[in-house]
C-alpha cells in the first residue's frame, strides 16, 4: 500500500512539473518577443541619432560659415569708415581751391569770332580742356552761360551761340584759345585788353589745378579706372585692406631722376604731397626754395617756419628727408616704401584698428612706424601698456622680414602645416581662425581689438596662457577650458617657448601684464625752473 502511495504521489509531482514547464515555456516566448521589440526599437533610435548627429554637422558648418562672413563684413567697415573720411577730406580742399577761384575769377568776358564760329582745332582744344575739368567745378561758377556775348561789325553786342561745351563757355580760362584761333576777334579796347591780360592769368592757375584734381584718386580705390564698367563679380574698393594692399600709384622715380641738391620748389610740394603733407605746400613753397634748404632743415624751423605744430608730422619730415640722403640703410629705403595707408591696414593686422584715426590724423608711414616710441603713442592718446606692447612685436616681425609689405599671413591654407617663425607671422584674424579650429570659437570673437596676434604669441614672454585665457574672457571657474588653452597653446608654440614663459612667471619680481594696464608717464614738475634759478643764485 505504501509504494503504490509513493507512485501516485510522484505522478502528481511529475504532472506539476510538467506543467511549470509549459508556463515556463510561455513566459519564455513572451520574453523573447519583448527582446525583439526592444531590439527593433533600439536600431530605430540608433538611426535617429545618427540623423541628428548629421544634422549637428551641417549647423556648425553653416555657424562657422555665418560666422567668417560676419567676421568679413565687420572687417569691411573700417575701411568704409576710412573711405568716407578721405572723401570728406577731398571734397572740403576741392571745395576750398573752389571758393579760391570764385574770388579770382571775374565776369565774363565778351569776345566775338570775324566769321562767326570758331575753327575745328580751337573747338577740338576747348573740348579736350573741358573734360579735364570735373563738372562740379564749374556748377560752383556763378559766372557761366550757355551762349556768349559777341560784338557785331558795329559794335552792338549780341548773343550768339557757341561750340564751346555748355559747361565750359564764359569761363575766362578759354579766352586766351579763343584770341589765338584762325579766326581773330574784332579789335578790342585797351579796357577790354587789360582784361584779358588778367584773364589769362588766372587760366593757367586754373589749368594747372584741374591737372592736379585730374590726378586725385580716392585712397581705397587703386588703379581702378573711373571709365571701367561696373560687373557682377568685379573687386570692391572696400575690399582692398582684406585682400591686399597696391603701392603709390605714383612713380616713385620722378623724385630720384636727379639729385636732391637739385630739386626746386615745385619739386619739393609735389614731394610733401605725395606723403600726405599737401596742407604745408603754401609755406613750404617760400621757405624751402631748393634741394639743399630741404636737407639742412631742422625741426624747429619746421615748427616755426612752415607751421607744423604736430610734432609726429615734423617726425616724418625730417625722417623723409634722411631717407633721401645717399648713407640711408637698406632698411629705411624699405620702410620707406610703406605709405600711411599701408600703416592703417597693419592696424587691422595686429587687432587695433580703434587706433586708425589718430594714426591717420598723424599720417603714420612705414619710416616712422620703424621708430614710434612710447612718446609718439602717448600724443596719440594711446595709453594702453598692452596695446604698447603689441606695436612693439608687430614692428619687431616687421623689422626681421625689411618691411616686406606682404610678409604677414591673414588666412589659413589647406593642410597647413606651422612653424613658430610661421606663427609670428599671424594676423590677428588669423589667430582666430585657429582658435575655432580648436574647439573655442564662442571665445575667438573677443580677440578683436584686442592687439593679440602671431609675433606676441612668439616673442612676448609675458603673454602667458593666463593672460591669454583672461583677454578671451575665459572664466576661472572653467579650469577644464584654460587646461585645454594651455595644451593647446603649447602646442602651437612649441616646449621650448612655453618653457620660457613659465620660466618668466617663476620669477620672484614677475607682474603678470594686465590687458587693461595704462602706461605711467613721469609728469614734468612745473617748479624745475625756478628750483634751478634759485639754486643758481
Amino acid at each position: 500500500g505504501d509504494l503504490q502511495d509513493k507512485v501516485s504521489h510522484l505522478e502528481s509531482e511529475k504532472e506539476n512539473l510538467a506543467l511549470q514547464v509549459s508556463v515556463l515555456t510561455d513566459q519564455l516566448e513572451l520574453q523573447k518577443d519583448k527582446l525583439l521589440e526592444l531590439e527593433a526599437a533600439l536600431a530605430e533610435k540608433k538611426q535617429l541619432l545618427e540623423r541628428t548627429e548629421h544634422l549637428l554637422k551641417q549647423e556648425v558648418l553653416l555657424k562657422k560659415k555665418i560666422e567668417a562672413d560676419r567676421l568679413d563684413i565687420l572687417a569691411d567697415i573700417p575701411a568704409l569708415k576710412l573711405k568716407v573720411a578721405t572723401t570728406e577730406r577731398e571734397k572740403s580742399e576741392l571745395e576750398s581751391k573752389v571758393k579760391k577761384l570764385e574770388v579770382r575769377c571775374c565776369p565774363l568776358v565778351e569776345c566775338a569770332p570775324s566769321n562767326g564760329e570758331n575753327s575745328p582745332r580751337v573747338s577740338l582744344i576747348l573740348r579736350t580742356f573741358c573734360r579735364t575739368i570735373p563738372a562740379s567745378l564749374f556748377t560752383r561758377i556763378k559766372s557761366n552761360a550757355r551762349s556768349v556775348t559777341v560784338l557785331g561789325t558795329g559794335g552792338t553786342p549780341r548773343r550768339e551761340a557757341s561750340d564751346v561745351p555748355p559747361q565750359c563757355v564764359g569761363h575766362p580760362a578759354f579766352e586766351p584759345l579763343c584770341s589765338e584761333g584762325e579766326h581773330a576777334l574784332a579789335k578790342p579796347t585797351p579796357s577790354q585788353q587789360r582784361r584779358r591780360h588778367a584773364h589769362g592769368t588766372v587760366a593757367y592757375e586754373l589749368f594747372g589745378l584741374c591737372l592736379r584734381m585730374g590726378m586725385l584718386k580716392r585712397s581705397n580705390s587703386h588703379t581702378m579706372d573711373v571709365s571701367d564698367s561696373f560687373h557682377r563679380g568685379g573687386l570692391r574698393a572696400t575690399a582692398g585692406p582684406r585682400l591686399g594692399w597696391a603701392p603709390p600709384s605714383q612713380n616713385s622715380s620722378h623724385f630720384t631722376e636727379k639729385p636732391v641738391s637739385q630739386w626746386k620748389a615745385d619739386t619739393i610740394s609735389s614731394w610733401m604731397e605725395s606723403m600726405g603733407l599737401a596742407v604745408y605746400n603754401d609755406t613750404s613753397r617760400s621757405y624751402l626754395c631748393d634741394g639743399t634748404k630741404l636737407l639742412k632743415v631742422t625741426a624747429s624751423e619746421l615748427e616755426k617756419d612752415l607751421g607744423m605744430k604736430n610734432p609726429l608730422h615734423r617726425k616724418k619730415m625730417l625722417l623723409a628727408v634722411e631717407s633721401l640722403k645717399p648713407d640711408a640703410s637698406e632698411l629705411v629705403r624699405a620702410a620707406s616704401l610703406l605709405d600711411w595707408q599701408w600703416t592703417l591696414r597693419w592696424l587691422d593686422d595686429v587687432g587695433l584698428p580703434q587706433y586708425k584715426d589718430a594714426f591717420s590724423d598723424a599720417l603714420v608711414d612705414g619710416r616712422v612706424l620703424n621708430v614710434l616710441t612710447v612718446d609718439d603713442l602717448v600724443h596719440m592718446k594711446i595709453t594702453n601698456q598692452f596695446h604698447h606692447i603689441s606695436m612693439k612685436r608687430g614692428i619687431q616681425v616687421l623689422r626681421l622680414n625689411q618691411f616686406e609689405p606682404s610678409c604677414l599671413k591673414r588666412r589659413s591654407l589647406p593642410d597647413e602645416q606651422y612653424s613658430p617663425l610661421d606663427v609670428s607671422l599671424w594676423t590677428n584674424h588669423r589667430v582666430m581662425e585657429w582658435l575655432r579650429t580648436v574647439d573655442l570659437s564662442e571665445y575667438a570673437p573677443n580677440l578683436r581689438g584686442s592687439g593679440v596676434h602671431g609675433a606676441l604669441l612668439i616673442y612676448e614672454d609675458a603673454v602667458t596662457c593666463d593672460v591669454f585665457a583672461a583677454i578671451l574672457s575665459i572664466p576661472g571657474s572653467k579650469t577644464l577650458l584654460r587646461r585645454h588653452l594651455s595644451l593647446q597653446m603649447k602646442q602651437l608654440l612649441g616646449p621650448r617657448i612655453m618653457q620660457r614663459k613659465r620660466s618668466r612667471e617663476s620669477d620672484p619680481g614677475h607682474v603678470p601684464l594686465s590687458p587693461s594696464a595704462k602706461v605711467k608717464t613721469a609728469k614734468k614738475s612745473q617748479f624745475s625752473l625756478r628750483w634751478r634759478k634759485s639754486k643758481s643764485g
